[in-house]
């Protein structure tokens, strides 16, 4: 029985070893190869200008424009489902590789709960992100941060870049029918107190290092925008603090064809958030 258990550990020891060493060979490839968003910031983290934030921080700034047509050294790091958590930890990593910068971060991500797995991908680059993940099954089990859409994100982005993708969609008529049939939200924005203490977070840690945070609110599409009952009182509880450098995006007036469906912007749309913000 004792020589079964030292070869069940020894076995289970090798595996350890072996799956240890499949992660660090793919996550070496696509670190130094993707040119997913991501691994483009941790390969190169120094620039002028950040976008934070879930979807609709992707959907409303358009990287290629404001680098190739508007010159500016601008990287887009919002991703589908960021949270709160995310955010701040990609913030800290910022905070500490660049100075003098702005970080432009869509508000709606600061109210995400859900934890997204996938970052643990990215837990080697970031201290930050590693201590997201110390207590969890990604600090031991390497291949397990390989199983996410990153992972996936990373190997699709190893011919091209993600700095060029658009969102080429305008909102079907379907959708702005079942939009005028729905009923009023009282849960979105709802969290107004956590929201501004997320918030004054982010300025402290960004002011330690000499940034600058700009928040923002990227259009909903207006009809939709009735719906969101607690809209007027977020807007006014933001404003009213004068603490904040921040932006209702929804005051542009975005025709229906700037959007793609009721809560994300399109192309069109995007090339004029993008040209506002960098004049900010």
């Amino acid at each position: 029985m004792s020589l079964f258990i030292k070869r069940l550990c020894i076995l289970l020891a090798l595996a350890m070893i072996v799956q240890v060493g499949v992660y660090f060979a793919f996550k070496t490839l696509l670190d130094h190869r993707s040119q997913f968003r991501l691994s483009r910031y941790f390969r190169q983290p120094r620039h002028q200008h950040y976008i934070l934030g879930n979807s609709r921080a992707v959907n409303a700034v358009n990287e290629q424009y404001a680098t190739q047509s508007k010159h500016t050294d601008l990287i887009n790091l919002g991703f589908n489902g960021m949270n709160y958590q995310t955010i701040s930890a990609l913030i800290s990593d910022i905070n500490t590789k660049q100075t003098n910068a702005t970080l432009f971060i869509e508000i709606t991500g600061l109210l995400e709960e859900k934890q997204d797995d996938s970052y643990a991908y990215y837990m080697g680059n970031s201290p930050f992100l590693r201590e997201q993940y110390k207590n969890t099954k990604y600090a031991y089990l390497h291949l397990m941060r390989l199983n996410n859409e990153i992972f996936l994100r990373n190997i699709y982005y190893l011919k091209k870049s993600d700095a060029d993708w658009i969102n080429k969609y305008t909102i079907s008529e379907n959708i702005i029918e079942e939009t005028r049939k729905l009923a009023p939200n009282d849960t979105t924005m709802a969290n107004r107190p956590l929201l501004i203490k997320r918030m004054r977070n982010i300025v402290e840690n960004c002011n330690q290092y000499n940034n600058k945070a700009i928040f923002f609110l990227a259009p909903y599409y207006p009809e939709y925008l009735k719906k969101l009952s607690q809209y007027p009182p977020l807007i006014d509880t933001i404003q009213q603090l004068h603490v904040f450098d921040f932006h209702d995006l929804n005051t542009l007036k975005i025709p229906t064809t700037g959007f793609s469906d009721r809560i994300h912007t399109n192309i069109s749309s995007s090339l004029q958030i993008t040209e506002y913000l960098l004049r900010l």
